[in-house]
């Protein structure tokens, strides 16, 4: 009999690409049976998964008690081999199941005590001691659970060692293998300036729509959001802006749909502010951008300067300063041979390091040590 791996999410879709399109779908391929308790979950349409949909919340309070106790119940109902878990408003539900003697799996997406620190909602004066509490918390219940999966490197310096991997979300190679390198730089059309993934003022939204208002009249470039605003009332002040009716917003798209939108475009940008949560992540928009063979325009934060200047993929620039960001993108379009060469550094790179291929070994190598024992 195949064993068993549920994975849980009350915060995220399910057609999350690092739940679904990457773990639960490499898990499948191993010959596990896969389940998926998240919002959505009837809508997902990746092999054999299975999935048992939560009513999406009214609001935050809503999710974490009603959407977090119907998760217990349809996760208690499972008796899967293994949970894996992919929200810290989870862990009560996690320490449940390791009464239980079920083997736990909690993946940390991101630095979440550093997150509470800038959460807008949380007044100012209490920020520290939130912070300080859910650090108390995911540390401690890290130690009952049976593994750690951390996004980042520095995600994972908060955990045990011994029991955490670091499986950062790298792109799937398999899904850019008819990516046309450099296409879109040299398409006879206006260049496409594409931006993938959750859009927000903090993100860089408004600072990469100010950014057109100083390219040079000659460079007719326009820029394409794919993804949902955060708040929605942030794409009508985008279209409102003076360089509005140059911003195309395509909403959210399956991989699929992304990776052919990322063929027809002459540069990604990925200008997210200088947050602490950002300063230290790794997006995956930067990767997809390399995997589809385009030129980057990133912030220049010292890990993402090292791998985009590194690689010599693209250009990095301060993400504060639209004139700089304007810049970049004149620098590109102008030097279409150098653009071009760049988006074949950073293809060539995912191929050789950057890919989800390589990091999936790894949860693999996590599952099956788990069965050695509860």
């Amino acid at each position: 009999m195949p064993r068993n791996v549920c994975y849980l999410t009350t915060v995220h879709d399910a057609r999350d690409v690092r739940v679904l399109y990457r773990e639960a779908a490499s898990v499948l391929k191993q010959g596990y049976r896969v389940r998926l308790i998240a919002q959505n979950a009837s809508d997902i349409d990746v092999g054999r998964i299975e999935g048992a949909a939560l009513r999406p919340p009214r609001n935050r309070l809503g999710r974490m008690l009603c959407t977090g106790a119907r998760a217990l119940v349809l996760a208690m109902r499972e008796k899967a081999d293994i949970y894996h878990l992919h929200d810290p408003e989870l862990i009560p539900l996690g320490l449940l199941l390791r009464l239980m003697h079920r083997r736990v799996i909690y993946d940390v997406h991101e630095d979440l005590p550093k997150q509470i620190l800038a959460k807008p909602w949380i007044p100012a004066f209490l920020r520290p001691l939130v912070s300080w509490v859910v650090d108390r918390i995911e540390t401690i219940a890290a130690r009952a659970f049976n593994g750690i999966v951390a996004a980042t490197a520095p995600v994972a310096v908060r955990f045990p060692p011994a029991k955490t991997v670091v499986i950062r979300n790298y792109p799937v190679l398999s899904m850019f293998e008819t990516a046309e390198i450099g296409r879109g730089a040299d398409a006879g059309r206006p260049p496409v300036l594409i931006y993938v993934g959750s859009i927000s003022e903090d993100r860089g939204a408004v600072d990469m729509v100010r950014a057109l208002e100083h390219l040079d009249p000659s460079v007719q470039a326009r820029l394409e959001f794919v993804g949902g605003w955060t708040p929605p009332a942030l794409r009508r002040r985008v279209e409102g802006m003076p360089c509005g009716s140059m911003v195309t917003s395509r909403g959210w798209m399956p991989p699929v749909e992304v990776y052919r939108r990322l063929q027809e475009a002459a540069i990604g940008l990925v200008c997210l502010r200088p947050i602490p949560r950002y300063v230290e992540s790794l997006p995956v928009k930067l990767f997809e951008y390399m995997a589809a063979g385009l030129p980057v325009i990133a912030s220049d934060f010292p890990h993402w300067r090292e791998i985009v200047e590194g690689n010599a993929c693209g250009l990095t620039v301060d993400p504060l300063d639209p004139k700089a960001i304007a810049k970049a993108i004149e620098h590109l379009i102008r030097n279409p041979k150098e653009a071009q060469r760049m988006g074949q550094n950073g293809r060539r790179a995912v191929e050789q390091r950057y890919n989800w291929e390589q990091e999936s070994r790894r949860l693999i190598t996590l599952y099956n040590s788990l069965f050695g024992g509860r």
